[in-house]
């Protein structure tokens, strides 16, 4: 998928686009809830495929340790030069995965 497709989908209103924009608000947050469960876990399974077994390893020690979102944020662009590429290339995936139903 190229940049301008990621930066296209990334600013797509999935409620408007799928027209649930009327739904409820609790309906909306279960949702989204569902969206960020899906999200999180495809965007760990490409940060992991970056990484070595050993910097996996150093991710999970700082993951016990520090529990501090920024510490483990900073580990992941510092090992990971287009980290924040990978975050938008998957909520571009996933909201073109969506809105193609």
């Amino acid at each position: 998928m190229d940049k301008q497709k990621i930066e296209e989908l990334i600013k797509v209103d999935l409620f408007k686009e799928l027209d649930l924009e009327n739904l409820p608000a609790e309906v909306k947050m279960g949702l989204l809830e569902e969206a960020g469960q899906v999200l999180t876990g495809s965007i760990w399974l490409r940060i992991l495929g970056c990484l070595t077994e050993e910097k996996q390893k150093e991710l999970d020690k700082l993951m016990n340790k520090a529990k501090i979102p920024e510490e483990i944020e900073e580990f992941l662009k510092k090992e990971i030069p287009n980290f924040e590429e990978i975050i938008k290339e998957e909520i571009a995936r996933y909201k073109e995965l969506v809105s193609a139903k």
